[in-house]
């Protein structure tokens, strides 16, 4: 499944930081959305949350060729768990 499928969008802390994280629906199709938030922003700038277990390291820049370290585990309630990883903007379960 394809990130631009998942409606992503780029989230940040505040104004005029871009791309220190990433927000896009749930891959299982549920009527969630996820926040991955990256130990190396797009813009150069510290990370949101630097002390802060649970960042991911990212390579690219746009999300048809993002790519994210490590794994994503989502450990929400049973129905909507999901384990994968992203790599050039394309999600693969495991």
């Amino acid at each position: 499944m394809k990130l631009t499928e998942l409606e992503p969008k780029w989230v940040a802390t505040d104004e005029p930081r871009h791309g220190m994280g990433i927000s896009f629906n749930h891959p299982n199709g549920k009527d969630f959305r996820l926040v991955i938030w990256f130990d190396n922003p797009i813009d150069g700038g510290k990370p949101a949350f630097p002390n802060q277990y649970g960042l991911w390291h990212r390579t690219g820049e746009d999300f048809e060729t993002l790519t994210l370290t490590p794994s994503i585990e989502v450990k929400l309630p049973e129905d909507m768990y999901w384990h994968g990883f992203l790599t050039n903007g394309d999600f693969k379960s495991v």
